[in-house]
């Protein structure tokens, strides 16, 4: 049992993940964070579990800083916060899409500022949409048609603009589900 001011003796420590390119650090958060999710949940030792919820919480701001900037979007933090209901420990979700999720908006939000083809834009932006769409259901989301998510995710926005608008939502989502 971890006791209080001391860090858990099985998870080990941690602090600002070293740098490296954007890829691999994003590789490294999604198995820091799929690893953090499968301790939370095997551990009955509270002081464990809130250790654990850190690390995911130290991880999604790590990934954060690599798909900075968000767009700001008016209403739309309160519209997802309405959504979400799950905490991202408490969740169903596959480790592979958590993963994609996190990997793939650093690499599809690259290809945006590297003047990729429209074509190959358009396809990241829908692999991203189906992703982000899994991500909001598994975390006790419904989107309804009407709201900002859902006109993100199903509109005719540009595929550029679309993948940034679809990074934004990711980030907030997975910020309020791992919020304690």
């Amino acid at each position: 049992m971890a006791s209080k001011g001391v860090e858990p003796k099985i998870l080990p420590q941690f602090g600002h993940i070293p740098l490296q390119d954007p890829v691999s650090l994003a590789y490294t958060v999604s198995d820091i964070v799929n690893i953090a999710i499968s301790y939370y949940r095997i551990t009955s030792d509270p002081g464990e579990k809130e250790y654990a919820t850190r690390i995911i919480w130290n991880s999604i701001n790590e990934w954060l800083e690599e798909v900075a900037p968000l767009r700001y979007i008016p209403g739309l933090v309160e519209e997802l916060a309405s959504m979400i209901k799950v905490k991202i420990w408490d969740a169903d979700l596959d480790e592979k899409l958590l993963e994609e999720i996190i990997v793939d908006t650093v690499v599809f939000k690259n290809k945006v500022f590297n003047d990729t083809e429209r074509k190959v834009l358009q396809g990241l932006a829908d692999t991203l949409t189906a992703k982000i769409e899994e991500l909001i259901e598994g975390l006790g989301g419904e989107i309804i048609v009407g709201t900002q998510t859902y006109d993100i995710l199903y509109g005719n926005n540009e595929p550029s603009e679309k993948i940034q608008l679809l990074t934004t939502i990711a980030g907030i989502a997975l910020v309020l589900a791992t919020n304690t």
